[in-house]
């Protein structure tokens, strides 16, 4: 299983080698890719996977380039349909958010454009946008693009990941429509939204914000100083909801279970054990707050692990960490395969399978030594990746996290979900 995975993740930053994508016909290949990675002996097995993974990529690729905002309607004004989707990010005069697309209204007749664009809003006079919300907006697009400065931030290759085909700004003839109810898919983000602003009322200033962060992955709350110190420090990885925060709720809540099942009597525990009963409620705990969160890669990666674990003590099942390891990247790679082209890809997972390099075989030292250990293999393996995506690592980092990882994981988490 770990070999297969990493052959499939293999095949698909070999697609990213490609200056051009190839030709859409190639991706009928997975009809044969997929039975030569499930069925055949070990080396075809292994170009099978490669394969599958490079074609995968490539169909999720040619998905998006597929809508493309046409050359003649970029810089004009242009009427469209659609729905708020995610967080809006108010920040002075400006509000940013994404839409998505279901219609241009080109000379007052409807053609069906299904794109997210990220729009700006200006204005003292603009809404309080609320997620899921139908809007009727006058706007200019323009084609997704950066700069291209070397080792600075690929703003291109981000839009593109993030499956964004346009940017621009809202004009002046705009309309709420009417709709009899939110649509499913916004249902999530309205929830998050509304329990952030019930949060922002309760807890105020930088220390709401910071909560706001640890609770519904909302960070907008956070100004740039307080993300200068985190990123100094190297403790930023403490405000993107991942394995410790949904371990650390997991484990409470299995404990919880495991403790209290017992006293609801003899029937109830033939009927369901309580180690069974604590492993699904665990699950979906950790599943309520992932949720909340909005399953960004750290976070689908925590759940996925964690179930695979849950899995394995409900069927009283031995489990093999690297393997659940595994697991967890294949999913995010069928899921999603150009996560490979974010940062936060590459290091949750390297993390995770430092930690577990770092424990395989010392189980017997102590507690103490167990988290130095730690914290040693975390700061020299993710160096070259943080060198590589962001030109720069804190020499503090591992004093840092000593004293900042007890604390959010005891303090900050525990009290943020007595407070939701």
């Amino acid at each position: 299983m770990r070999s297969g995975t990493i052959a499939f993740l293999a095949g698909i930053l070999c697609l990213q080698l490609f200056s051009e994508l190839p030709a859409p016909g190639w991706i009928a290949l997975l009809g044969v890719s997929i039975p030569v990675a499930l069925w055949l002996p070990l080396p075809w097995r292994l170009a099978g996977w490669a394969l599958s993974g490079f074609l995968w990529c490539l169909c999720s690729a040619h998905q998006i380039l597929g809508i493309t905002l046409p050359e003649e309607l970029a810089g004009r004004d242009l009427i469209i349909e659609g729905h708020v989707a995610g967080l809006p990010e108010t920040q002075g005069r400006r509000t940013r958010f994404l839409f998505d697309v279901t219609h241009l209204v080109i000379n007052e007749e409807k053609q069906p454009w299904p794109a997210r664009v990220r729009l700006n809003w200006y204005g003292r006079s603009r809404p309080a946008l609320q997620a899921g919300e139908a809007w009727q907006l006058q706007v200019r697009l323009k084609q997704p693009w950066g700069f291209r400065n070397p080792g600075g931030f690929d703003y291109e290759r981000w839009l593109f990941a993030q499956r964004i085909r346009a940017t621009g700004y809202v004009r002046y003839e705009n309309r709420l429509l009417e709709q009899d109810s939110i649509p499913w898919r916004y249902r999530l983000d309205r929830a998050r939204q509304r329990l952030s602003e019930q949060l922002q009322h309760q807890l105020s200033g930088e220390a709401g914000g910071l909560f706001r962060a640890l609770t519904v992955g909302d960070r907008r709350g956070i100004d740039p100083s307080t993300w200068e110190v985190l990123r100094v420090t190297g403790t930023a990885h403490l405000l993107a909801i991942s394995g410790m925060h949904i371990g650390l709720l997991a484990a409470l809540v299995f404990w919880l279970v495991r403790r209290l099942w017992p006293l609801a009597g003899e029937r109830v525990l033939l009927w369901l054990p309580a180690p069974r009963a604590a492993a699904l409620l665990a699950t979906l705990a950790a599943l309520l707050y992932a949720a909340m969160a909005g399953f960004s890669i750290p976070t689908q990666r925590a759940l996925l692990m964690l179930g695979v674990v849950m899995l394995a003590l409900w069927r009283l099942r031995p489990l093999q960490p690297g393997r659940t390891l595994a697991w967890a990247a294949l999913v995010v790679l069928l899921l999603e395969p150009l996560a490979v082209l974010a940062a936060g890809f590459w290091l949750s997972f390297a993390a995770v399978a430092l930690i577990l390099y770092a424990l395989g075989g010392h189980r017997q030292l102590s507690r103490l030594s167990q988290w130095l250990r730690i914290q040693g293999w975390i700061t020299l393996g993710l160096a070259p990746l943080l060198i590589g995506w962001f030109q720069q690592v804190s020499l503090v980092a591992p004093l840092a996290n000593l004293l900042a990882i007890p604390l959010v994981s005891l303090l900050a988490v525990s009290y943020t979900h007595l407070r939701a």
